[in-house]
């Protein structure tokens, strides 16, 4: 074809260059295919060989090659080497068998780079994988080698089969009657609620550090029991506010106490990592001693939950782990520990069949089946640490209380979220409990609301407290209420 018909000049067409080896060809011939430039003897070469266009890979026959014509200035033989043409062309071919070559090497290395590229990055995954598998292996054997030196099975975790019967057995002798309740007819009604005032006033604890944080009601009624941030357990006559016992043990702050149900027992858990067992020879006599301290964790002991067999207590910590206690014997029967876990707990309650236990993890409340240990919920939605958890004494409602203000109110029934009550400028709520017909709740928080679970509205706002309210309980039938404070006090509302 003609260099003018190509649209460029003779002496444009002459100057470019040759894709396969770089130079200017001596016999040009364009691809019809692929528009490329080549030295028509190394084209011709390499087409016999492959049948393929050497830069696209294409395919390419001789009859898609067309000539450049060119202008060209015949240069004259040279008599004193009449072979020196031949030689020119003998170092002609060896050249362009060389181009060829050439680009064949560089596409291969190309080629051999990209394998080699792939074949690293595969290595590099694979040290990744064993190293994890490594990892997971040493932690499985140290698991076991643990649980094999406490006597217990290799399930970490895992409980005895006869607590596990004896909880089922609970279980089934409560969830029967609980589903056929109904609401006492000697309960407050809000009316009465609404009339409460503080009656009374303690200072049980030692002013530095100041404060009362936890409180637990005896079943008949008679005693309280007090945690400060003094370290003291301290037990009072409800009615006449007097001091009949002080425990002393603790080295610091106290996170909870708890009255045994039936028996004349107290528990106290504290952020020095221990719990307590406290007991007395008759209810009469008044004072506790102490009777067995449960070391089973490294870190701050938060709460502590009783089982309704009245035979166990769960103790939370924030070194990641829960402690299963015999509190006959006073020792822990095993440590529940999960690989889900990735927060400190916050806090825990048992549901009042026994089975189930609520745990609060940083913003989130889960629940687990205490059987297996399984997760069997979440309960997300706090944008703020759960600090307190509560089951209505029907055990179909849960309600999770955080530093975002929020207490959320769920039906476990459907694991909703139907109701969220905010307390505005709180700073965050410390502790929530219902009431023993499930009617009321109770909120501790800068000051201490009263909510009708009826109506989900303000029942009553009590604010004697001058520092932020640390924890409350009802008494049976929401008769009184009871109140502790970082202000040191503990306080009496009643009619």
């Amino acid at each position: 074809i003609n260099a003018e018909y190509m649209g460029v000049s003779k002496f444009q067409v002459t100057k470019m260059l040759c894709a396969l080896s770089g130079q200017t060809p001596t016999t040009p011939v364009i691809s019809l295919k692929t528009g490329h430039l080549y030295e028509k003897t190394a084209i011709e070469n390499h087409v016999r060989e492959t049948n393929m266009c050497p830069m696209t890979q294409q395919p390419l026959s001789l009859d898609d090659l067309i000539a450049v014509q060119v202008s060209t200035v015949s240069k004259p033989r040279s008599v004193a080497a009449p072979a020196l043409p031949d030689l020119m062309h003998v170092f002609a071919h060896e050249y362009e068998t060389l181009a060829l070559e050439t680009f064949k090497l560089k596409t291969q290395l190309d080629q051999t780079r990209q394998d080699l590229s792939k074949a690293l990055y595969q290595h590099d995954a694979a040290c990744r994988v064993i190293a994890r598998m490594l990892k997971e292996r040493d932690e499985a054997r140290a698991a076991l080698q643990n649980a094999q030196a406490q006597g217990q099975a290799p399930t970490a975790g895992g409980l005895p089969a006869e607590v596990v019967r004896r909880m089922q057995a609970k279980s089934v002798e409560l969830s029967g009657p609980r589903k056929k309740r109904t609401i006492p007819a000697t309960l407050a009604t809000p009316e009465e609620l609404e009339q409460f005032r503080c009656v009374r006033t303690n200072l049980p604890h030692s002013t530095q550090p100041p404060g009362v944080l936890c409180v637990d009601i005896h079943p008949s009624e008679r005693m309280v029991v007090t945690g400060g941030a003094d370290s003291n357990v301290v037990l009072l006559n409800r009615q006449t506010g007097k001091i009949l016992a002080t425990m002393s043990g603790h080295q610091k702050r106290v996170s909870r106490v708890l009255f045994h149900p039936q028996e004349d027992a107290i528990f106290s858990s504290s952020y020095d990592s221990t719990v307590k067992i406290w007991r007395s020879a008759s209810l009469a006599a008044g004072t506790y001693s102490l009777a067995h301290t449960v070391r089973a964790h490294t870190g701050d002991v938060v709460d502590m939950s009783l089982h309704p067999t009245g035979d166990y207590l769960v103790a939370a910590s924030v070194d990641k782990t829960l402690s299963f206690i015999d509190l006959h014997s006073g020792e822990q029967i095993t440590q529940i520990t999960n690989n889900q876990i990735t927060e400190p707990y916050s806090c825990l309650r048992f549901h009042p069949d026994g089975l189930l236990l609520g745990t609060g993890l940083g913003n989130l409340v889960r629940i687990w089946d205490m059987k297996n240990q399984t997760l069997v919920a979440k309960c997300p939605g706090h944008t703020g640490r759960v600090n307190s958890l509560s089951f209505s004494e029907n055990g179909f409602y849960l309600a999770t209380a955080g530093m975002d203000e929020n207490v959320k109110l769920w039906d476990l029934r459907k694991m909703i979220n139907f109701r969220t009550i905010r307390i505005e400028g709180s700073g965050g709520v410390n502790a929530i409990t219902f009431d023993n017909s499930g009617s009321y709740l109770a909120i501790a928080s800068s000051d201490l609301h009263v909510f009708s679970m009826k109506s989900f509205c303000p029942v009553k706002v009590f604010r004697d407290h001058t520092q932020e309210v640390t924890d409350v309980r009802f008494g049976t039938d929401a008769k009184f209420i009871v109140s502790t404070s970082m202000d040191r006090s503990i306080k009496y509302y009643e009619q």
